[in-house]
């Protein structure tokens, strides 16, 4: 868990569900036991939370029992609490591009439009994997998400970039 997400766990979300609970913010063990019913595992320490998936779950059980709608959507999906997280990379993936790029939101457009053959906004593409037919054996594969593609995409053009950049050859825009 990185330092914000354990500040923003102890500091909001968990304070918001002990006062909507009725507990006392200060119990440690019933915080541990919160956490770790949020998780499916026993926690020794907050510390041991992973700063995705572990995170992800905390926060969204913390939400439900603080009355948080979208919170508690997000524990019954948690889908799209790896949506939201796949989402937020690509924004900071757009936000390095703009060193190269004088307007990315273009970019990935455009590479959204070839990949998926529409207008899809980033909030539109899917966070499941995708099934296509393998031509040559004519079986069922599963693909990477909608998301997934676009974020390996981005990450690759923001690399080849740097590396250009790095090497003393310029950047087209």
């Amino acid at each position: 868990m990185t330092d914000a997400q354990r500040v923003h766990l102890m500091a909001a979300l968990w304070p918001r569900a002990c006062q909507c609970q009725g507990w006392r913010a200060g119990d440690r063990a019933l915080r541990l036991r919160v956490f770790s019913q949020a998780v499916g595992r026993e926690l020794d320490s907050a510390s041991e939370l992973n700063s995705t998936d572990d995170f992800d779950r905390v926060k969204a059980h913390l939400g439900m029992l603080a009355d948080n709608i979208a919170a508690t959507v997000e524990t019954d999906h948690p889908e799209i609490s790896r949506a939201r997280r796949i989402r937020f990379l690509i924004r900071r993936q757009l936000a390095s591009l703009r060193e190269f790029h004088d307007n990315p939101e273009a970019l990935m457009a455009g590479l959204i439009r070839d990949k998926f053959g529409s207008d899809l906004a980033l909030d539109d593409l899917s966070p499941e994997p995708g099934i296509v037919r393998d031509g040559r054996a004519g079986q069922l594969r599963e693909t990477a998400s909608q998301l997934d593609q676009v974020m390996f995409t981005m990450a690759r053009i923001l690399s080849t970039k740097r590396k250009a950049a790095r090497a003393g050859q310029g950047v087209a825009a």
